[in-house]
This record gives structure tokens, sequence and C-alpha cells, in this order.
């Protein structure tokens, strides 16, 4: 009688769409690598029948290596779908996707294993901006749409996402455990965010990764893509009930940008109050404006102190402070210094505060414990327990 094998420690799915050239690299730095840590595991190709036929090189590399398995999809298209289908075929106790273009290092794959020790982390994402974490060759068109998918995520799935630094990586490892019995519904190229808004856990880390630039091929980036994004977002808000709360984000701090626009014109013009003193005013009032829709919406906001109104609305004050002093600070060297009309200067100011308040922490709910980690030494992991 044939016993039976037992299930690998990780299976990490490789979802590949005319990889060709980079496919034999990537695979044989993440079996070095792997095999260094003793721990069991399997490399799951998922290929969308590409048409420089990657799936046909990965059949091969598979004949060479069972631990290499490749699942090869026709009629189908994506890669969110492409890493969900590879999980149902993965055996693992640990599963985990890497984006197989090489802008990830495998070699930071036993860091991630073993942040995975810690009975109370569910996920290890591989974060582009965790500390520790570098960037390379990334124009400022893509920084810039980078930036604005994340504040997205957070606006979108303030819970989920709230504390998620890097919410749209393309590399990670979770316990089998966080979907299992759950029916993802995956859309366009960010499966991340689909684990953490739907997904069972409890911790995440977040290890800081070298993020290169792609060697070989171009990037799948497009117009559909970040259309399907923007939808994935939306669907995910619904299903999880964090839409309304969305919404009354986006109502109280929408009231606080147009009281503060507003008061700033009638002060300047009106009572041709000096533009530091009518701004500090504005401000002051869009803060009170923004908490007061707070209360009235019931949304509250991460790290609130149990108390009364007052005692919510200093705190509120306090953490309000740093973003601003750097609004109104832009705002008198736009309009004094640089001779930029006061509105559009206050249209500036007003985004510097919600970019440096919203960015610091201002949440809307306290979101799941997450830990952003300094890459980690690569050492043999010890005997976990993963299921």
């Amino acid at each position: 009688m044939t016993r039976p094998v037992p299930p690998p420690t990780l299976s990490l799915v490789l979802p590949t769409y005319n990889e060709r050239a980079n496919l034999p690299p990537v695979i044989a730095r993440l079996i070095r690598c792997l095999e260094a840590t003793g721990a069991s595991f399997e490399i799951v190709v998922v290929d969308d029948d590409s048409p420089d036929r990657t799936w046909e090189l990965a059949e091969a590399l598979g004949a060479e290596d069972p631990r290499i398995r490749v699942v090869r999809r026709r009629g189908e298209r994506g890669l969110a779908t492409a890493v969900v289908a590879g999980w149902r075929h993965a055996r693992g106790r640990v599963l985990g996707v890497m984006d197989a273009d090489l802008q990830y290092r495998p070699e930071s794959l036993p860091a991630m294993l073993r942040a995975l020790d810690d009975p109370g982390v569910d996920i290890a994402i591989g974060s582009r901006y965790a500390p520790g974490a570098t960037v390379q060759e990334w124009s400022a068109r893509r920084w810039a749409i980078s930036l604005c998918a994340r504040l997205l995520a957070r606006v979108a799935l303030p819970e989920a996402l709230g504390a998620v630094l890097d919410p749209g990586a393309g590399y990670f490892l979770m316990r089998r455990r966080v979907i299992e019995g759950i029916e993802l519904q995956p859309q366009g190229f960010k499966i991340l965010i689909e684990v953490l808004a739907r997904g069972r856990y409890a911790g995440v880390v977040e290890v800081g990764q070298q993020y290169e630039g792609r060697r070989e091929g171009e990037s799948k980036l497009r117009g559909r893509q970040i259309t399907e994004y923007l939808s994935q977002l939306l669907d995910l808000s619904r299903a999880t009930h964090e839409l309304r709360r969305s919404v009354a984000y986006a109502v109280a701090g929408g009231s606080g940008v147009a009281a503060h626009l507003g008061l700033l014109a009638a002060l300047t013009e009106g009572l041709h109050w000096p533009i530091l003193a009518a701004g500090a005013l504005a401000a002051e009032v869009a803060i009170i404006i923004t908490f007061a829709w707070r209360e009235i919406l019931g949304t509250g906001y991460a790290g609130a102190p149990p108390g009364g109104a007052m005692s919510r609305l200093a705190h509120w004050h306090r953490r309000r402070v740093p973003g601003g002093v750097l609004g109104l600070a832009t705002l008198w060297i736009l309009a004094e210094w640089l001779g930029v009309p006061y509105l559009r200067g206050a249209v500036v100011a007003v985004t510097v505060n919600v970019l440096v308040n919203y960015g610091g922490g201002a949440r809307l709910r306290q979101p799941r414990p997450v830990r952003a980690l300094a890459p980690l030494p690569s050492v043999a992991p010890s005997s976990m327990p993963m299921n």
C-alpha cells in the first residue's frame, strides 16, 4: 500500500503571461533559496496560454523537477484569477504568490516564511513601503499612480486596508486557513486586496523588499487594469459593508474642505485678513466641522480615546495639527513668496494637509494589527505549526 505523501510546507504560485525569458532564472533562484531553508515546497506555474509558450517551457522544467507543477489556462486571462486557480491546485499548508517578472527578489522568501513563525501572524507581505524597502527605476508618474492607488484603497476599505502600507503587493504568503472555505471573487490584478478584504486572519506582517525594475518583457499596467482596480475596490467595499463608512468619510472630509476654502475666501476678500491669519482660522474651523460630521455619522476614527465628545475632539485636534501646520506653511509660501493666487494655493495646502494627516493614521476605524518590518535575516525556519 502506497503511503500518502505529506503536503509541502509552502505552495508558491507564479502567475505568468509571456514570461518565457524570466521563468528559468526566477525558478532557479526560488529553488536555491527555499532549499537552503530546509522547508518542503512546490512551485505552481499558472500560465494563461502565453503566445510565447511560457507554459511549454514551464512543463519542460517540471519534467526535470517534480516540485514544479504547471497549470495551463485556455480561454481565461487575468492575474488575480490565475493566482486563485493556482491555489486550488496547491497542496501546501502555506499559500503564496510572487510575480514572475523578477521585480521582487526571491531571496527574501525565507524571511517571509520566518515571519510566519509567530502564531499571531497569518499573512506576510513583501512590502515596497515597509522600513528598509527600496524601489528602483520608477518614474514620477509611476510613483504618483502608486500613491493614488494606495489612498483609494484606504478610503474604500478602511477597516481591512487602513493600516497596510502596500495593499497592492504582488508578493505575499498566508496560512491556508485564511481563505479556506471562502469564495474569492477576484478581478483585475490585485489579489492581495481581495484576500485582505474577504479573508479570516489576525495579524499581518509587512517585510521591506528590494523592488527592482522589470528586466525582461514589458509592464502590463494599462488603462483597462486601472479600471478593473477601481471596480474591484467598489465591489469589495459593497461586499464588506465598508461603502457606507467610506461615503460618510467623504461627506465629513468634503465638508471640512468646503468650509476651509469658503471661510478663507470670506476672511481674505471680505474682511481683508492677512493670509496667514485667515488660513489658520479656516483650518481650525475645518478640523471642528470634520470632527462634528464624524460624530454625527458615527464613523469614529482609529485610536479615539474613551470619554466624552470634548475628550475625543481634543485628541482629534492634536492628530490634525501636523497636517494643518504644513498646509498653512504651504499656503503662505505659495501666496506670499511665489505669488500664486490664494485659492489655488489653498487647494494645494488642503491636499498637503489631507495627505499628511491621513497618511499619519487619521483613519475611519481601527484596522487589524499590522507590523512593518525591515528585511529579516534569512535563517532556517523553525518547526512552524502552519495550517
